[in-house]
């Protein structure tokens, strides 16, 4: 074996090792720890640029934040072991054009002919976050639609536990005026409270059950404090949506099971007797309601369906 041959193979092994860094999908940058000795065609278009001699020369920190000299320094000089890559390292790339990639960069330390070095392999982690993003927005959606539902059905069941009771005291009620020996006096106070009790009973139901707030398919009932609890309400008025007819015109127009309305053109809703007087005034024309959904107002127009 000639001089040459291991000459040659350490050539042939360079040319491997050049083409198999340009070839790579990552973006590949070796640097002396102060400038870029090395880019591969991905670093070229991660970085905006239309020739790699825009990058190799260049300082590594016009390009990363990296610690990498110092850490690298203290791995050669510590161990005389083969040197094992660095943790992944969360960095900003900044282009050519003043724009930044959020990456992953991964930094192995060498010596290059006596000097340290470092191979960095950097991940554009772009597509990554924004997947992360749009994770957590769904599952914020979900849990406030869980939320909702929450408080439809607690809305719904006070609704029940409400008309059970009112049940009761109307039908005592009756009894007590149907009693031949009740004072006169008396059955003026029972009237009362058979009006009262059957006013309570109607609450829950309005807006589903007649008048003009049943032609927008929704029912309503009011925000007691334990739903303004569920919902983080500063203000415990309006009235919360207990059930939306799903072929009805609260439905079409974008109303919710669980929202809160709070206006109606423009004035307050603080009672379901409320909401029904503003829905009767509007004499079957549209109305604007203001909505609170979520921790956010927004604004619903609606319609009664024509006949």
């Amino acid at each position: 074996m000639t001089g040459r041959e291991p000459q040659r193979e350490d050539r042939e092994r360079e040319e491997r090792y050049q083409q198999l860094v340009e070839l790579a999908p990552e973006t590949i940058l070796i640097h002396d720890g102060e400038r870029i000795v090395l880019a591969n065609a991905a670093a070229v278009r991660l970085a905006g640029a239309t020739h790699r001699d825009q990058l190799v020369g260049q300082p590594i920190d016009s390009f990363l934040h990296p610690p990498y000299l110092k850490a690298v320094e203290a791995q050669l000089l510590g161990s005389s072991d083969v040197l094992k890559p660095a943790p992944p390292v969360r960095d900003a790339f900044r282009r050519l054009d003043g724009s930044e990639v959020e990456v992953e960069v991964t930094a192995i330390a060498f010596l290059d002919h006596g000097r340290p070095s470092a191979h960095l392999v950097v991940h554009d982690i772009t597509e990554r976050l924004n997947l992360q993003a749009a994770a957590r927005l769904a599952e914020e959606h979900l849990q406030q639609a869980q939320k909702m539902e929450a408080v439809g059905a607690l809305a719904g069941g006070v609704a029940h536990e409400v008309n059970n009771m009112m049940s009761v005291i109307m039908g005592f009620s009756e009894f007590l005026l149907g009693a031949p020996d009740m004072a006169e006096e008396r059955l003026s106070e029972v009237r009362h409270i058979v009006r009262a009790a059957e006013r309570t009973a109607a609450v829950p139901t309005r807006g589903g059950g007649g008048g003009d707030a049943s032609k927008f398919g929704v029912t309503v009932q009011p925000v007691t404090p334990e739903i303004a609890r569920q919902l983080d309400l500063k203000d415990p008025s309006g009235v919360v949506v207990t059930r939306v007819d799903p072929e009805g015109a609260a439905a079409e127009a974008g109303m919710q099971r669980g929202d809160v309305i709070v206006e109606i053109d423009r004035k307050p809703v603080k009672s379901v007797d409320d909401f029904e007087k503003l829905i009767a005034n509007a004499g079957g024309k549209q109305v604007l309601m203001r909505v609170q959904r979520g921790g956010n107002a927004i604004y619903i127009a609606m319609a009664p369906p024509k006949k």
